[in-house]
């Protein structure tokens, strides 16, 4: 749908190249992060790069862009039941499979750390 890509345009993508750029970037972080002291780093301690830093964005925004999705479904009036069901399951379920998964390893890495190859230090 033509909605579904300005939506991600104007709202997830901005979002997306902010965090990827930032936390790709020399200093490793995002604003809130240097504020707390904390940074994105490889998983073997070296810099991340881009590319994990574009990799551990997208699989943490994957759920608002889920979420985004099956919203604009349902005011849309979109007859999906079982896509939009799906869809908003999954906006909820990854963001609880991630903390499960943060909360079980030792270095606390969630979801997108661990397909990204990064983790998050002080």
């Amino acid at each position: 749908m033509a909605a579904d890509a300005v939506a991600f345009l104007f709202s997830v993508l901005p979002v997306w190249v902010y965090l990827s750029v930032t936390e790709g970037g020399a200093l490793q972080a995002t604003w809130g992060k240097r504020w707390t002291r904390l940074r994105v780093i490889a998983a073997d301690g070296g810099e991340p790069g881009p590319g994990r830093a574009v990799i551990r964005n997208a699989v943490k925004l994957l759920p608002w862009e889920l979420a985004h999705l099956a919203v604009a479904r349902l005011i849309l009036g979109v007859d999906q039941q079982v896509t939009i069901g799906v869809t908003y399951a999954l906006s909820v379920l990854i963001p609880v499979v991630s903390v499960v998964m943060m909360a079980r390893d030792p270095l606390r890495r969630a979801l997108h750390d661990r397909v990204a190859g990064t983790r998050v230090v002080r």
